[in-house]
């Protein structure tokens, strides 16, 4: 079996602090934390992909983050976490209690960096989704998606069509429509319920690209 895909050479890494943090490996569909758990411990992904979940007013599920090796989870200034973190395949975090982090002055600038990337991509997705096509916006959150492996980096993790319908703020409708046009043009498969091949990544970007109404 292959490695999973592991955290960005660029990105801070939590597990480097050997004597603070705990690794634990956690099976496909495992709960990492829930929502009304007590928030003492902060998370990143070290190997595979999670995606973060929190029930609206109408006890619906909606998606708030599908995050890959170098994600930190959470980071909420409430009591409990709020949301739920479930695995979507076979992943590692490390772990740190927020007491070590406190105390360590190096820890908290990893953090804060860490936080400061996924501010930016916030905003980022913020300024772009209004300018973009349904089409595009489900293009781009299929480029995002967490790599299976290291070795295979055009083989995704999949993720189904309601939680992208959630996650885009589309009707669930819309995203199958547009998962049915980037694999009718050749851009992805989806030979398995788990996974996306990305079969032509220039084909997908120039999707990413397309402006709403275009």
């Amino acid at each position: 079996m292959s490695a999973p895909a592991s955290v960005p050479s660029d990105t801070p890494r939590l597990d480097s602090y050997a004597d603070k943090i705990t690794s634990v490996i956690y099976s496909k569909g495992q709960t990492i934390f829930d929502a009304d758990q007590i928030n003492d411990v902060i998370f990143q992904v070290i190997s595979g992909a999670v995606v973060v979940t929190r029930l609206n007013a109408a006890g619906q599920r909606e998606v708030i983050e599908v995050a890959g090796p170098g994600a930190v989870l959470g980071m909420v200034s409430g009591p409990h976490y709020g949301c739920k973190a479930e695995a979507l395949t076979r992943s590692t975090l490390a772990s740190i209690g927020r007491s070590a982090i406190e105390n360590s002055p190096q820890l908290q600038r990893r953090i804060g960096w860490a936080l400061t990337r996924k501010l930016e991509k916030l905003q980022e997705e913020s300024r772009t989704r209004m300018r973009t096509s349904a089409t595009a916006s489900v293009a781009k959150l299929v480029l995002s998606l967490p790599s299976i492996t290291d070795k295979v980096p055009h083989e995704r993790v999949a993720l189904p069509q309601a939680d992208m319908a959630s996650y885009l703020g589309l009707a669930i409708e819309t995203v199958c429509r547009a998962i049915k046009a980037l694999k009718q043009s050749g851009a992805i498969q989806t030979t398995r319920r788990d996974k996306i091949v990305i079969t032509d990544p220039g084909l997908l970007q120039r999707f990413c690209d397309e402006q709403a109404g275009g």
